[in-house]
């Protein structure tokens, strides 16, 4: 099986995912470029691709729990004003970017 990427090289997500790529040593990825900047990801070809993994329509409740689990885990970390020590780091940043973007997903309920 060939793994897609669909790519923008500059998505800082993106930058991510080639660095895991390259760690895990994962072979066979099949490199896309979309240009963002020129409307690729509207274009009927990009747009024809499902979104979520292996034809599925939405996610999974149990993926669902899982981000809820990390909600809960986070809050370990959310004891000070800096998630990374005493200091503002970048750490905070890509925290709250995870977490934002998370709730895009899966609201926070505030009731628990």
């Amino acid at each position: 099986m060939v793994l897609k990427l669909y790519k923008s090289d500059a998505s800082p997500p993106v930058r991510a995912v080639l660095m895991t790529i390259e760690a895990a040593n994962i072979p066979n990825v099949e490199m896309i470029d979309v240009n963002v900047l020129e409307g690729d990801h509207l274009k009927e070809e990009y747009l024809k691709e499902p979104l979520f993994y292996k034809g599925e329509k939405s996610f999974k409740q149990e993926s669902l729990d899982k981000i809820k689990s990390g909600y809960e885990f986070s809050e370990k970390f959310l004891t000070k004003r800096w998630i990374a020590g005493d200091e503002f780091t970048l750490a905070d940043i890509f925290f709250l970017a995870s977490i934002r973007s998370s709730i895009e997903v899966q609201p926070i309920d505030s009731e628990e």
